[in-house]
């Protein structure tokens, strides 16, 4: 499904409808601009408007876009203009969707009569416009027409109302933006537009400061320009003394326009009108006018004033929500501050407080304290496995890291030459048994004993090599455990003698925490002492231990002293560690005051450079 634009990215083409309100030229000049501005608004490729004859005949009063092709957008158009009009008088609107395009169809209102003149617009399916959307869209702007009408046909009489009704639309326009700075420009714009200004500017106090916001008819500037400075003081002066001021002053008017009349002779200005913007009598904001044609008239004047505070509230809520969120929750702390610490030096009054209170709590109120030393993983369990003959690596079944349980074949010895050996020794042993059974035979005793010896020194030397045969298929000693040492992969085929280290092999079971806690915090650990510690693999659990022993001698380590301290885990450890992870312990070392936390090393260095 297409999604439907928000507002404010036809803020642009609203702003360009804007200037058909104002629109002063012929009938047919309009039409073109009107329909150039509904094609952008609705998102159509193209669109006519036609109005319908005492005849009920439709003719065109504009077509867009004229290029190469446009027949066939006309023949759609009059393909489906009655449906159109008989739907628009019983919906108000209509909707023709086809697979490829959708006929958007709007009633124009013209003066008083409405249903004479339509609007119908080709909505190309490639273009992401909601046709729902599009058709409000155009409905939003269809009595442009009759307000041009209006425009024309008012006289002079009429100027109060029209007063009222630029108040209302100004105040419309600013409501429909939802961002300050949008709205701002939208303002100035305006009424620059309406009053035949050469610039209207908008300044914003902050913190007892004007600073211009918003410049008509210019979308960036520089605030450390010197006009801008100038146009700065000149709003300010209308800050300090509240008041409207016109520039050149009335007669007998006690007000003080030196600001003014600097910006007026640096710049070249003509006639200058700064009026402040309230917002439950405060003044949330100054608009400055420069026209050089004509000077303020009273009404004018009085029509601006009422501007002011017509959007006023608007404008205060978006600059309010425009700030990022820890402004508008420090404006709404000081707020609710003020009520009970006073409106002036509110925050000055919050620190103090919230620095006696930090300092009675550092200096009076115990928290626990833990000493950090690094720690490492280790084990008192380590087996080795040794070569149990002299021979050949045949095969290597784990490396360093790998877990390992009791009877799992680790490694395996070459046996070629003890199965050539077994197989000698028990041809022998076939040969001596015969020759036994032939001294019997001939009852040859002596020979026959011989022989038998001979067959029991065989026998003991195949019982020898079989073992070794046994023995060629390493098998782990010890269940839960993991290889620490013996990457062996590499050596396939190499020679091994006679109770050479092959693998270590570390128990799992019986991991401690062996921690370096440096030689100043080595007063702070107790026997006994409980604590947690973090290992660096999974810093998001900690697992408590208990100090089971202190050593009594110092190691040097990373060029400081330190003693190691053994922790023997509390509950069961988990799985995956292994002898060798490091991580941070953290141990139980009573309570202290924040102060004593932060500041008993530097008081013990300065002892030990201080002392005499």
């Amino acid at each position: 499904m297409r999604g439907s634009s928000t507002p404010d990215v036809f803020i642009d083409s609203l702003q360009k409808l804007q200037v058909l309100r104002n629109f002063a030229g012929e009938p047919l000049q309009f039409w073109e601009t009107y329909l150039s501005s509904l094609l952008e608004v609705t998102g159509t490729k193209a669109g006519v408007i036609c109005l319908r004859d005492s005849g009920k005949e439709w003719r065109t009063l504009a077509f867009a876009p004229k290029s190469k092709g446009y027949e066939q957008y006309l023949r759609l158009f009059l393909t489906a203009i009655d449906t159109c009009h008989k739907m628009c008088l019983e919906k108000g609107g209509a909707l023709i969707p086809t697979k490829d395009y959708t006929i958007i169809g709007c009633p124009v209102i013209l003066d008083s009569q409405q249903g004479n003149a339509l609007f119908l617009g080709y909505l190309d399916h490639s273009v992401d416009k909601n046709p729902t959307f599009a058709l409000n869209a155009a409905k939003s702007i269809a009595d442009l027409y009759a307000q041009y009408r209006i425009r024309q046909s008012v006289n002079d009489s009429v100027t109060m109302k029209a007063n009222l009704t630029s108040i209302f639309e100004i105040t419309h326009l600013v409501n429909t933006p939802k961002r300050f700075l949008e709205a701002a420009m939208t303002l100035v714009n305006e009424l620059a537009n309406r009053n035949q200004c050469d610039r209207v500017s908008l300044g914003w106090v902050k913190k007892g400061y004007v600073r211009v916001t918003a410049l008509s008819h210019t979308d960036t500037f520089e605030k450390k320009m010197e006009i801008v400075r100038n146009l700065e003081n000149a709003m300010e002066e209308a800050l300090e003394q509240d008041a409207d001021i016109v520039f050149p002053l009335p007669e007998n008017s006690r007000l003080v326009a030196r600001a003014h009349e600097f910006y007026h002779k640096t710049h070249d200005t003509g006639y200058l009108l700064s009026i402040p913007i309230r917002r439950e009598a405060n003044i949330i904001g100054i608009l400055t006018f420069e026209r050089v044609q004509a000077p303020f008239s009273e009404s004018e004047l009085t029509r601006l004033q009422l501007t002011a505070g017509q959007i006023a509230t608007r404008l205060g809520e978006l600059q309010y929500k425009d700030r990022w969120f820890g402004a508008r929750l420090g404006n709404a702390i000081r707020n609710g501050l003020a009520k009970v610490l006073g409106y002036e030096h509110t925050w000055i009054k919050l620190l103090c407080i919230v620095l006696a209170a930090f300092l009675g709590f550092a200096f009076f109120v115990p928290i626990s304290y833990r000493v950090d030393a690094p720690t490492i993983l280790l084990t008192d369990k380590i087996v080795f496995v040794t070569a149990p003959f002299d021979g050949y690596i045949d095969s290597v079944f784990v490396k360093p890291g790998d877990p390992i349980k009791k009877g799992q074949e680790i490694l395996r010895l070459d046996k070629k030459q003890f199965l050539l050996e077994e197989a000698d020794y028990m041809a022998e042993e076939q040969n001596y048994h015969r020759e036994i059974q032939k001294a019997q035979a001939a009852e040859q005793l002596a020979e026959m004993r011989v022989f038998q010896a001979k067959l029991a020194q065989t026998q003991a030397k195949l019982k020898t090599t079989r073992f070794k045969l046994e023995q060629s298929v390493i098998r782990s000693p010890v269940d839960s455990a993991v290889v620490v040492e013996g990457d062996l992969e590499k050596r396939l085929g190499a020679p091994v003698s006679l109770g050479a280290e092959l693998f270590q092999i570390a128990l799992i079971t019986n991991i401690y925490a062996e921690i370096d806690v440096g030689e100043m915090e080595i007063k702070n650990v107790k026997l006994g002492a409980e604590g947690v510690v973090a290992i660096k693999s999974r810093p998001d659990y900690v697992y408590r231990f208990r100090v089971a022993r202190i050593h009594p001698a110092a190691t040097i380590k990373d060029e400081e002293n330190t003693f190691q301290v053994r922790g023997e885990f509390i509950r069961s450890i988990p799985e995956w560690f292994r002898p060798g992870m490091t991580g941070v312990a953290k141990i139980e070392s009573g309570k202290h005051t924040l102060w004593w936390i932060l500041s008993h090393r530097a008081i013990d260095i300065l002892r030990l450079k201080l002392w005499w």
